[in-house]
Order: C-alpha cells, then sequence, then structure tokens
C-alpha cells in the first residue's frame, strides 16, 4: 500500500523521440509500449477511463466534457456517446454532491450548476421522497443524466397537437444508482423519486446548456415556459 500527499496520479514518460508526455500511473506498471499507440490514438478516452479507477471530482469531469465539446468531435456527432461513456466510467464520491447541492424543505427536487460552457451544461439534482419535476421537454437540447445514489423513475410521453396535444404517457422505467440515460432532443418526460425514505441525487447534462424549458398541462396539454434554475421555475 503506497499513500501520497499530494495525490499521485500522473508520470512523465519520455518518447523514443525524445519527448515527454504525462500518463495515468495506473499504467506505469504494465507494458508501456503496448499502451502507448493506445494513449496517443483516444487520449480522451485513457482519461476518463482511468478515472474510473478513482474517485473523481465535478471539476475534473467538467475539464473532460469540455475537452470534448473543443475538440471537435462533437460537430460530427448527435447522440454524444462520447459524454456517455464518461458517465458511465466516472464515479463520485458523495462529498462531491453532497457539499454542492442539499435538499429543499418545499416545493420540488433542488437543481445546483456544476459546470457550463457555450456548449454545455452539467447540473446536479437533489431528490427528496416524493418528489418530481413537471412534464418537460428540453426545449432542443440533447442530454443524459445518471443516478449518483438512490433511485429515480422516468416517464416517457408523447404529444400529438392533432389530438389536442395533452401528454399521452409511452413508458415508465425505473434507473437505478450508477445507471446512466441519455435522450434525444425532441424527449418529453418527467422525473420522481418515489422512493419514501431515501434521497436521490442524479447528474445531468445539456448541450446546449439547458436554459429554460416548456412545461406542460397533464390535463390540457397547455404548455408555460419554465426557467431551469434552483428549481424549474414557471415564467411570467
Amino acid at each position: 500500500l503506497h499513500i501520497y500527499s499530494p495525490p499521485y496520479v500522473e508520470c512523465s514518460f519520455v518518447e523514443q523521440t525524445g519527448a515527454k508526455k504525462m500518463i495515468p500511473v495506473a499504467y506505469c506498471t504494465k507494458d508501456i509500449h503496448h499502451y502507448r499507440d493506445e494513449i496517443e490514438r483516444n487520449e480522451l478516452e485513457t482519461d476518463y477511463k482511468f478515472r474510473s479507477m478513482v474517485f473523481a471530482d465535478f471539476a475534473s469531469f467538467s475539464n473532460l466534457i469540455n475537452k470534448y465539446f473543443e475538440s471537435g468531435r462533437q460537430k460530427k456527432a448527435t447522440d454524444h456517446l462520447e459524454v456517455v461513456k464518461m458517465l458511465s466510467h466516472i464515479h463520485f464520491h458523495p462529498k462531491e454532491w453532497e457539499g454542492r447541492v442539499s435538499p429543499c424543505s418545499s416545493g420540488g427536487y433542488t437543481r445546483a450548476l456544476v459546470a457550463f460552457g457555450y456548449k454545455y451544461s452539467v447540473h446536479v439534482l437533489c431528490w427528496k421522497p416524493g418528489q418530481q419535476n413537471v412534464i418537460h421537454d428540453h426545449n432542443g437540447s440533447w442530454s443524459c443524466f445518471k443516478v449518483l445514489t438512490g433511485s429515480l423513475t422516468e416517464t416517457i410521453f408523447s404529444v400529438d397537437p392533432t389530438e389536442g396535444g395533452k401528454p399521452k404517457k409511452i413508458s415508465d422505467k425505473k434507473v437505478e444508482s450508477s445507471e446512466v440515460v441519455q435522450h434525444t432532443a425532441d424527449v418529453i418526460h418527467q422525473v420522481s423519486n418515489s422512493d419514501s425514505s431515501t434521497i436521490a441525487y442524479s447528474l445531468h447534462v445539456y448541450s446546449p446548456p439547458l436554459k429554460k424549458c416548456h412545461g406542460y398541462c397533464p390535463d390540457t396539454g397547455k404548455t408555460s415556459w419554465y426557467g431551469c434554475n434552483h428549481h424549474l421555475t414557471k415564467l411570467q
């Protein structure tokens, strides 16, 4: 057992050309020649796979997200599978989310912005037992989320203007801790914590950044604008 302070997570490796590069120390005890091509071929993927071996923080995750969106890869993809892979691999210490958002004593779930860029936003949400948001869309933003602890129930809806626009339930799904869900930009859904005693936390990524969305009245289908702030707040 080796203990380092500050954390010893990278070391300098000298290439045959004489160039130096930083590599994760998790790979240093293995055949570096085997991993060198892999690192060069997909440095970003190597980075987030390495981070799956240790607890990450939101700042590190934000750096990875920013690296992806600024790399130009996202121009070729509408499903952003790289981001889904990141969320699937990376694990966060509970203190990371518990210190950023706390349960709200009234109203709906609590939302906190933890990272923001021109092309994305990342939010951590806290759900008390029984809390849910309104039926809503994402105003044209692609999205994915990961349940950090607890479980959530997601209900998918469709809206047919020829039938009055009233939301029609398509499916229900329980999303357990560590599961990742992604959605296309046209999703209409509702998320709730149906557990009677356990607080749930989740991490959500949107691209473009989600600033406001449409909320749907379940009885009439009437839509209203909602601001994506501390709660989903109906705008006047």
